[in-house]
């Protein structure tokens, strides 16, 4: 059963997740007919069918070798904190040996890889981007440099002038 924040679906502020009532007035908090029900302890699922998915075991999986110990009882689950490639290895490995898993595992494969290769994509448009600004900065350095001896030349020109001008 879900239990949802009582008079959530009358006021577009209050967040659906559960928060007991306690209003003096309330009537949810009462236990009136036709208001939400209160979180209580009848409402547990047992035990044994406790954190199950569909009655098997679900297990969390973060490499290859844990997928060896998985039994036909068990339903595995992928790490949220593993990164892509690691991750698509482990899917591939799962649908190989047909292990049930909570995750659609060939969707999750298709959007890894493509977010894999637009991240490649916009690196190598970055990396293009430096490499040509790198050449550009290279010739300004170049232009720079023949500028700068050309102004030391005319300025020894103007020297030499000024000098033969002062002799004679």
């Amino acid at each position: 059963m879900i239990f949802r924040r009582p008079y959530s679906h009358k006021r577009k502020r209050a967040a659906t997740n559960w928060r007991k009532p306690k209003g003096m007035h309330g009537k949810a908090r009462v236990g009136k007919r036709g208001y939400a029900p209160i979180v209580k302890v009848g409402y547990g699922s047992p035990s044994s069918e406790r954190f199950k998915s569909n009655g098997k075991e679900v297990v969390r999986v973060s490499c290859i070798e844990d997928l060896n110990a998985i039994k036909p009882a068990q339903i595995v689950v992928v790490n949220a904190y593993l990164g892509g490639r690691k991750k698509t290895a482990l899917l591939k490995k799962i649908i190989e040996k047909k292990i049930l898993c909570m995750t659609k595992a060939d969707e999750q494969i298709k959007v890894i890889e493509n977010d894999l290769k637009e991240r490649k994509e916009f690196r190598n448009k970055v990396k293009s981007r430096v490499k040509i600004s790198a050449e550009e900065k290279k010739e300004e350095k170049k232009e720079e440099k023949k500028d700068a001896e050309e102004k030391k030349e005319d300025e020894k020109k103007v020297k030499d002038k000024v000098i033969t001008q002062r002799e004679s």
